[in-house]
This record gives structure tokens, sequence and C-alpha cells, in this order.
């Protein structure tokens, strides 16, 4: 029940969620041990919001109604959030089906494990100052730099000099959970040919398929 995003987005969904919320939570107060007091504070906030959204819906709206409206859900959020970790989130009486009369987040009892990754970082190779390699990540199946879900971020590994004909011939680098790695190179090595492959690293642990190589000079 630790997962905000039971709350939906949109202020018609957000409008009909709410509405189901408190009309439920009224039927469940004795059985939940809530108070009137803390029905009544939660139910307010609501309403608050109720009111606004039905004006910043009518025909005779203003910017002035909707922003109303935009802060108005931003507190009735913040209200029920706080209600739910307050009073429902460690409640013993509580039960999953009340979680879905109510519309909360019913945990899921055998969480289903993260599959390692099924694609490949896009990598490009920033080699702009000296001696030094800045390595960049994308998604090759998405056009953001978002990692991919389950990941938690990427591997180097690198061959120097010729190309490499073998998978043996790399060698580890490191790792970063961003979506950049720095690697710094010693003077000696300046005019070396690096070929680089990248891979991700799911939460697990588990690696996904390597990338294709990429190919840069340490000037």
């Amino acid at each position: 029940m630790s997962n905000i995003n039971y709350l939906p987005g949109t202020y018609k969904a957000l409008a009909s969620w709410l509405i189901n919320f408190v009309d439920r939570l009224a039927t469940l107060l004795g059985i939940l041990g809530i108070t009137e007091g803390q029905f009544t504070a939660i139910r307010e906030v609501i309403s608050d919001f109720q009111v606004a959204n039905q004006k910043a819906e009518s025909s005779t709206a203003t910017s002035a109604d909707r922003l109303v409206r935009k802060e108005k859900a931003a507190a009735a959020k913040k209200a029920v959030r706080q209600f739910v970790n307050e009073h429902l989130r460690f409640n013993g009486a509580m039960t999953d089906e009340y979680r879905r009369i109510l519309g909360l987040t019913v945990p899921d009892p055998e969480p289903t494990p993260a599959p390692p990754p099924e694609t490949a970082p896009a990598g490009t190779v920033d080699y702009s100052k000296r001696q030094q390699h800045t390595l960049r990540v994308k998604d090759s199946h998405s056009s953001g730099r978002a990692k991919p879900e389950h990941v938690r971020g990427f591997e180097v590994w690198h061959k120097l000099g010729d190309e490499p004909k073998s998978d043996d011939e790399y060698q580890y680098v490191g790792f970063s959970s961003n979506d950049h790695l720095v690697v710094n190179y010693p003077l000696s090595m300046v005019g070396t040919v690096v070929h680089y492959r990248l891979r991700w690293k799911s939460t697990r642990n588990e690696p996904g398929p390597w990338s294709e190589t990429v190919t840069a000079i340490i000037n």
C-alpha cells in the first residue's frame, strides 16, 4: 500500500475515484476504527476539489477557475495519501477486499521476479576531453534516455588496440546506474583505439544482451 500511484492522473478519473473513496469509506468507519472527525476532515478536502472541478468544467470557466482546480486536486491527493498512510496502511482491520473497495493498491503476495533485460543499450562516446571517454547510453528500443523497466544500470567492457576476435578479449571497465560512465586513461595510452561493449544489468543483477561495438580513440 506504499504505492502512491493508486490516484488517477486526470481530473475526471480523479473526481470519480475520490467520490468512490469517500462513499465507501463512510461504510467502513466502525470496522476500520476511523473517527467522525477524521472522516469529516478528509471528506471536506475532497468536497473542495469536487466543487472546484465542477466549476472548472462549466462552460463559463475561466483560467482562474482551472488554476483553483489544479490547486485543490493537489491538496486532495496530498490529503488522501496522508490519510491512507496514517489510518489505513498499518490498520490491522484492513483486508485486500477493503483495499479493492476503496480503490487502493492490493499488495502482491508473490511479487513477480524482475526478468533479465531483453534489450541492449545504444552507446556513444564523447572523447572531447583529453585522456577521457564519456560513454552515454539510451535504450536501443526507446527514444529517451530512461533505463528499461527492472534495469538498475549498465556495464562497460572494452578491448584496447586491434578489433577483438572473440568475447574473451574484452575486459570489464565499470558499472553505472546513471546514463553515462566516465573512463580516464593515462597519457601513455593516447592514440590507442578502444572498442567498447555495453549491456544492461537488471535489479537482480542479471545481464542483458550485448550492445553493438562502439569504437573511439584516446586523445
